[in-house]
């Protein structure tokens, strides 16, 4: 998602690491999960999500947007990813707003 619109910038980067450090992750074992993220196959994350209660899938779906509009600005190809993710990984159906909201009344 963070790369959808061709860059990694670091505000996406520094929304993924605090949601991570607020699980707990620390700095070396973030690295570990980039590098184990990057191997792995889209269709066993997509698995992974779709099995997840309907609450979880909320909640990642808002966390998906708020790497989304990071960096302040919303890429029509972060649209597309966010909409194609969604489909893939049976997100519920809603809008940008309202999963952000979700995602900001839950996160720890």
């Amino acid at each position: 998602m963070a790369k959808a619109d061709g860059h990694l910038d670091k505000e996406e980067t520094s929304v993924i690491c605090s949601e991570l450090m607020s699980f707990g992750i620390d700095t070396d074992e973030f690295m570990t999960i980039v590098a184990k993220s990057r191997l792995m196959d889209a269709s066993d994350a997509f698995k992974t999500i779709s099995s997840m209660s309907m609450d979880k899938k909320q909640y990642v779906s808002g966390f998906l947007v708020a790497i989304m509009i990071s960096d302040g600005k919303i890429d029509p190809d972060e649209v597309k990813m966010w909409v194609l993710i969604s489909s893939l990984a049976q997100l519920p159906e809603t809008t940008a707003d309202k999963a952000l909201l979700y995602y900001s009344n839950h996160k720890s």
